[in-house]
Protein backbone atom coordinates (compact mmCIF):
# COMPACT_ATOMS: atom_id res chain seq x y z
CA UNK A 1 0.00 0.00 0.00
CA UNK A 2 2.89 2.46 1.03
CA UNK A 3 4.70 1.59 -2.13
CA UNK A 4 1.61 2.35 -4.47
CA UNK A 5 2.15 4.55 -7.10
CA UNK A 6 -1.18 5.84 -7.93
CA UNK A 7 -2.07 6.41 -4.48
CA UNK A 8 1.34 7.96 -3.55
CA UNK A 9 0.92 10.66 -7.01
CA UNK A 10 -2.53 11.52 -4.44
CA UNK A 11 -1.44 11.84 -1.63
CA UNK A 12 1.21 11.81 1.41
CA UNK A 13 1.29 8.35 2.79
CA UNK A 14 2.32 7.65 6.49
CA UNK A 15 1.86 4.56 8.36
CA UNK A 16 1.96 4.40 12.10
CA UNK A 17 2.75 1.60 14.58
CA UNK A 18 0.06 1.46 17.59
CA UNK A 19 2.08 1.39 20.89
CA UNK A 20 3.40 -2.02 22.06
CA UNK A 21 3.64 -3.33 18.71
CA UNK A 22 6.87 -2.78 15.77
CA UNK A 23 9.44 0.30 16.92
CA UNK A 24 6.74 2.07 19.30
CA UNK A 25 7.60 0.17 22.34
CA UNK A 26 7.44 -3.42 21.26
CA UNK A 27 5.50 -5.54 23.90
CA UNK A 28 4.50 -2.83 26.82
CA UNK A 29 0.74 -2.53 25.97
CA UNK A 30 -1.13 0.89 26.05
CA UNK A 31 -4.53 -0.65 26.53
CA UNK A 32 -6.18 2.81 26.46
CA UNK A 33 -7.63 3.31 22.72
CA UNK A 34 -8.45 6.70 24.02
CA UNK A 35 -4.84 7.61 24.75
CA UNK A 36 -3.89 5.41 21.53
CA UNK A 37 -6.09 8.52 19.58
CA UNK A 38 -4.33 10.98 21.26
CA UNK A 39 -0.98 9.53 20.22
CA UNK A 40 -2.18 9.55 16.69
CA UNK A 41 -3.90 12.68 16.65
CA UNK A 42 -0.17 14.01 18.15
CA UNK A 43 1.67 12.83 14.66
CA UNK A 44 -1.09 14.38 12.80
CA UNK A 45 -0.73 17.67 14.00
CA UNK A 46 3.11 17.53 13.74
CA UNK A 47 3.36 15.98 9.67
CA UNK A 48 -0.17 17.83 8.34
CA UNK A 49 0.84 20.87 6.18
CA UNK A 50 -1.42 23.97 6.26
CA UNK A 51 -4.73 22.97 4.38
CA UNK A 52 -4.31 19.45 3.98
CA UNK A 53 -6.57 17.26 3.97
CA UNK A 54 -6.58 13.70 6.22
CA UNK A 55 -7.73 10.37 5.46
CA UNK A 56 -7.20 7.75 7.94
CA UNK A 57 -7.65 3.65 7.48
CA UNK A 58 -7.57 1.82 10.40
CA UNK A 59 -7.91 -2.20 10.27
CA UNK A 60 -8.41 -4.72 13.15
CA UNK A 61 -7.67 -2.51 16.11
CA UNK A 62 -6.47 -0.16 14.37
CA UNK A 63 -9.84 1.06 13.18
CA UNK A 64 -11.00 0.96 16.67
CA UNK A 65 -8.09 3.69 17.28
CA UNK A 66 -9.15 5.35 13.83
CA UNK A 67 -12.86 5.39 15.19
CA UNK A 68 -11.90 6.90 18.45
CA UNK A 69 -9.80 9.59 16.72
CA UNK A 70 -12.71 10.56 13.94
CA UNK A 71 -15.24 10.60 17.57
CA UNK A 72 -12.55 13.08 19.83
CA UNK A 73 -10.48 15.11 16.80
CA UNK A 74 -13.23 14.96 14.12
CA UNK A 75 -11.31 18.71 12.82
CA UNK A 76 -8.70 16.57 12.68
CA UNK A 77 -10.45 13.64 10.69
CA UNK A 78 -11.73 14.29 6.95
CA UNK A 79 -12.30 10.78 5.26
CA UNK A 80 -12.42 7.32 7.15
CA UNK A 81 -12.05 4.14 5.95
CA UNK A 82 -12.84 1.14 8.93
CA UNK A 83 -11.70 -1.85 7.62
CA UNK A 84 -12.42 -5.39 9.91
CA UNK A 85 -12.39 -3.00 12.42
CA UNK A 86 -13.64 -3.98 15.87
CA UNK A 87 -16.50 -1.78 17.11
CA UNK A 88 -18.88 -3.21 19.12
CA UNK A 89 -18.27 -4.78 22.24
CA UNK A 90 -18.54 -8.44 22.61
CA UNK A 91 -18.61 -8.93 18.73
CA UNK A 92 -14.83 -10.55 18.60
CA UNK A 93 -13.63 -13.97 19.30
CA UNK A 94 -11.19 -14.25 22.24
CA UNK A 95 -8.75 -17.59 22.01
CA UNK A 96 -9.23 -19.36 25.13
CA UNK A 97 -5.42 -18.90 25.78
CA UNK A 98 -5.86 -15.13 26.72
CA UNK A 99 -7.27 -15.29 30.35
CA UNK A 100 -4.57 -18.16 31.88
CA UNK A 101 -1.34 -16.48 29.87
CA UNK A 102 -1.79 -12.76 31.00
CA UNK A 103 -1.10 -14.06 34.16
CA UNK A 104 2.34 -12.79 35.52
CA UNK A 105 3.25 -16.03 35.93
CA UNK A 106 3.00 -17.23 32.33
CA UNK A 107 2.91 -13.65 29.99
CA UNK A 108 6.97 -14.00 30.95
CA UNK A 109 6.60 -16.75 28.11
CA UNK A 110 5.10 -15.39 25.48
CA UNK A 111 6.53 -12.80 22.37
CA UNK A 112 6.31 -9.76 22.71
CA UNK A 113 3.89 -8.59 20.35
CA UNK A 114 1.29 -11.61 21.59
CA UNK A 115 1.74 -10.09 25.39
CA UNK A 116 0.75 -6.51 24.26
CA UNK A 117 -2.54 -8.17 21.96
CA UNK A 118 -3.17 -10.07 25.25
CA UNK A 119 -3.56 -7.11 27.31
CA UNK A 120 -5.95 -5.12 24.74
CA UNK A 121 -8.15 -7.75 23.90
CA UNK A 122 -8.69 -8.48 27.55
CA UNK A 123 -9.36 -4.13 28.14
CA UNK A 124 -11.31 -3.73 24.93
CA UNK A 125 -14.86 -4.58 25.58
CA UNK A 126 -14.51 -1.91 28.58
CA UNK A 127 -12.99 0.19 25.54
CA UNK A 128 -15.67 -0.15 23.25
CA UNK A 129 -18.09 0.79 26.09
CA UNK A 130 -17.02 4.04 26.55
CA UNK A 131 -17.18 4.46 22.99
CA UNK A 132 -20.91 3.64 22.17
CA UNK A 133 -21.97 7.51 22.77
CA UNK A 134 -19.60 9.09 21.09
CA UNK A 135 -20.57 8.07 17.50
CA UNK A 136 -22.27 10.65 16.78
CA UNK A 137 -19.22 12.85 16.77
CA UNK A 138 -17.61 11.49 13.34
CA UNK A 139 -18.83 14.08 10.92
CA UNK A 140 -16.31 12.53 7.88
CA UNK A 141 -17.42 10.47 4.74
CA UNK A 142 -16.85 6.71 6.07
CA UNK A 143 -15.98 3.46 4.44
CA UNK A 144 -16.62 0.38 6.20
CA UNK A 145 -14.64 -2.56 4.74
CA UNK A 146 -16.33 -6.08 6.43
CA UNK A 147 -15.74 -9.58 5.12
CA UNK A 148 -18.51 -11.43 5.41
CA UNK A 149 -16.50 -14.63 6.87
CA UNK A 150 -14.52 -13.22 9.21
CA UNK A 151 -14.04 -15.35 12.29
CA UNK A 152 -11.91 -12.85 14.39
CA UNK A 153 -13.50 -9.55 14.17
CA UNK A 154 -17.37 -10.55 13.79
CA UNK A 155 -19.13 -8.99 10.86
CA UNK A 156 -21.65 -7.39 13.40
CA UNK A 157 -18.94 -5.32 13.84
CA UNK A 158 -19.64 -3.26 10.78
CA UNK A 159 -23.63 -3.56 10.91
CA UNK A 160 -23.18 -1.62 14.41
CA UNK A 161 -20.62 0.97 12.89
CA UNK A 162 -23.84 1.65 10.15
CA UNK A 163 -26.17 2.22 12.39
CA UNK A 164 -24.22 4.50 14.88
CA UNK A 165 -22.49 6.60 12.25
CA UNK A 166 -25.75 9.64 12.38
CA UNK A 167 -23.95 12.34 11.30
CA UNK A 168 -21.34 10.98 8.81
CA UNK A 169 -22.57 12.47 5.16
CA UNK A 170 -21.21 9.67 3.63
CA UNK A 171 -21.34 6.23 4.86
CA UNK A 172 -20.44 3.24 2.26
CA UNK A 173 -20.98 -0.41 3.82
CA UNK A 174 -19.34 -3.04 2.31
CA UNK A 175 -19.37 -6.60 3.12
CA UNK A 176 -16.90 -8.45 0.92
CA UNK A 177 -18.09 -12.02 0.12
CA UNK A 178 -16.16 -15.03 1.12
CA UNK A 179 -13.36 -13.20 2.66
CA UNK A 180 -11.80 -13.47 6.48
CA UNK A 181 -10.16 -10.39 8.64
CA UNK A 182 -6.89 -10.39 6.41
CA UNK A 183 -8.29 -8.09 3.81
CA UNK A 184 -5.28 -5.96 3.32
CA UNK A 185 -3.82 -9.37 2.01
CA UNK A 186 -7.02 -10.28 -0.10
CA UNK A 187 -8.60 -7.40 -1.19
CA UNK A 188 -5.70 -4.83 -1.66
CA UNK A 189 -7.81 -3.54 -4.65
CA UNK A 190 -10.70 -2.95 -2.61
CA UNK A 191 -9.20 -0.74 -0.57
CA UNK A 192 -6.99 1.23 -2.45
CA UNK A 193 -10.71 2.14 -4.89
CA UNK A 194 -11.81 3.17 -1.46
CA UNK A 195 -8.89 5.33 -0.37
CA UNK A 196 -9.23 6.87 -4.21
CA UNK A 197 -13.02 7.27 -3.26
CA UNK A 198 -12.21 9.09 -0.13
CA UNK A 199 -9.62 11.49 -1.78
CA UNK A 200 -11.86 12.47 -4.62
CA UNK A 201 -14.86 13.10 -1.38
CA UNK A 202 -12.80 15.46 0.27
Amino acid sequence: MMRDSALRAEANILAVDRPGYGGSGLGQPMTSVEEQAENVASVIRSRRQVGQKVIVHGSSYGGTVSARLAMDFPNLVDGLLLQSASMAPEEEYTYWITHPTSHWSLSWLLPSGIHTANYEKLAHQAELEDMASEWKNIDAPTVILHGTDDWLIYPRNAYYACDKLTNAPTVVHHMVKGREHDLLYTAPKLLKHYLHFLLEEI
